[in-house]
């Protein structure tokens, strides 16, 4: 029997081991440990009723060293680190880690009291075995209590490590019991005292393994939706960056015909000045160097204004509404006129993508440049923004003959909506138009 239950041992023993090159957890390592110790504790205990005379473990030094009641003691200390790890309780279950940590403590203090008793008394004698039964059965309670407490975690991993301990713990108690029997001389002593102890390990053996099972299987399910996690983030981060490299490629050959067009605007125009500056017709030559200067100016500010898109130091809201107020404040003074603006919108923080930006800027750019020709003295502009809709909102009287023509971009866009275009009874010019935008964060 003795036999079966040792190969038993060591099959669990190298297929923990086994566990623990693969993972390299904590768990593994400290059940590894405590499961030597323990093994250590049991052949020690039954040594006298297993072995005969002519085996060496019954030689009188091996049996004083498999008599080392102090590891014995420290085992708990192994057992209880083992069960915080498997449990995860430092994370998940603060209340049963602090009372895991305080048996440990009562452990380390237990071990002490032991070694100093094993070093300087008689480990035969009475004194040092009412010391260690104290110990023991102190330690035995209390490691009943921390079985209850994990039996109250109610979780399918804890129930597998209640159950190992509690057929540990009962079957541990009654071969005590039947230890004490024996030497009272209440049972004959005999081999079969230590059965409860064995199956007790035997069924500690098979719901300890069951539950590293369940916890490497959670493990691997958690493992495998993080990476799925992964390739869903990483793909959104593949269609986000083929976006900005449309846009980007968008403002490049935007940017490539402005600056074309104006170029070859401005060496046509040259050419032509030459010629009416050799017909001495200065007045024809002021037209031609101020329409040059004017489309310098556009490809100027049109060069600028993407290469303002595509700075990503722009990319919060807070920019966005500080480049729209500086163009408008510009834009009023350059014709003497007013300008109010005004907005709920508080959100310095949030962020809007690439397209969005240029979208915002050049939609309010335009409709506000054609506002401009159509109202005069004050402008007003409010911005409210509901969701991902910002909502702009222009007011200011008309000007003589000029109320009448709708306001309309240079080209449609979808995610642009006209709410308000008219001139109301008082002779305003109202202009209300939504942007739908696409914040990043």
């Amino acid at each position: 029997m003795i036999f079966i239950f040792l190969g038993i041992m060591a099959g669990q023993f190298l297929y923990m081991c086994t566990l623990w090159l693969q993972h390299r957890r904590r768990e593994y390592a400290f059940y590894i440990i405590h499961y030597i110790i323990f093994v250590y504790f049991l052949v020690g205990l039954s040594a006298p009723y297993f072995f005969s005379a002519t085996y060496i473990l019954n030689h009188p030094i091996f049996f004083k060293l498999l008599q080392f009641q102090p590891l014995h003691i420290f085992n708990y200390y192994l057992y209880i680190k083992f069960a915080q790890y498997f449990l995860e309780t430092q994370k998940l279950y603060p209340y049963h880690n602090k009372q895991a940590v305080l048996m440990m403590k009562g452990v380390g203090a237990g071990t002490v009291v032991c070694l100093l008793s094993w070093v300087f008394l008689d480990t035969g004698g009475k004194v040092f075995a009412a010391i260690y039964l104290a110990i023991s059965v102190l330690l035995m309670v209390w490691a009943m209590w921390l079985v209850y407490l994990i039996y109250t975690m109610r979780t399918r991993q804890s129930a597998y490590l209640f159950r190992g301990s509690l057929l540990l713990s009962i079957g541990i108690f009654c071969t005590y019991i039947f230890i004490g029997l024996a030497d009272a001389g209440i049972i004959s002593p005999s081999q079969a005292i230590f059965y409860p102890a064995l199956l007790g390990v035997l069924g500690e053996i098979y719901f300890v393994n069951a539950g590293l099972n369940y916890k490497a299987t959670i493990k691997r399910k958690q493992l495998i939706r993080t990476q799925q996690q992964w390739i869903e983030e990483l793909e959104k981060n593949r269609l986000l960056l083929q976006e900005r490299e449309q846009v980007r490629d968008s403002l490049s050959l935007e940017l490539n015909k402005e600056i074309g067009t104006t170029l070859n605007g401005i060496s046509l125009f040259a050419e032509h000045s030459m010629t009416q500056l050799k017909m001495n017709e200065l007045k024809e030559v002021e037209n031609v160097l101020n329409r040059i200067v004017e489309d310098s100016g556009k490809m100027v500010s049109s060069m600028s204004d993407i290469i303002w898109v595509l700075s990503p130091d722009n990319d919060t809201m807070a920019k966005t509404l500080l480049r729209i107020q500086s163009f408008s404040k510009k834009q009023a003074a350059a014709v003497k006129m007013e300008y109010d603006f005004t907005t709920t919108v508080n959100d310095s923080i949030s962020k809007l993508d690439m397209e969005s930006r240029r979208l915002l800027y050049s939609v309010y750019k335009d409709y506000f440049l054609q506002f401009l020709s159509v109202v005069k003295e004050k402008v007003t502009v409010h911005l409210s923004r509901k969701d991902n809709r910002l909502e702009f909102s222009l007011r200011g009287i008309c000007a003589s003959g000029k109320g009448e023509k709708p306001l309309r971009l240079n080209e449609p866009v979808e995610q642009v909506l006209v709410k308000e275009d008219k001139l109301d009874a008082g002779g305003y010019r109202n202009l209300v138009f939504i942007v739908q935008t696409h914040p990043t964060g």
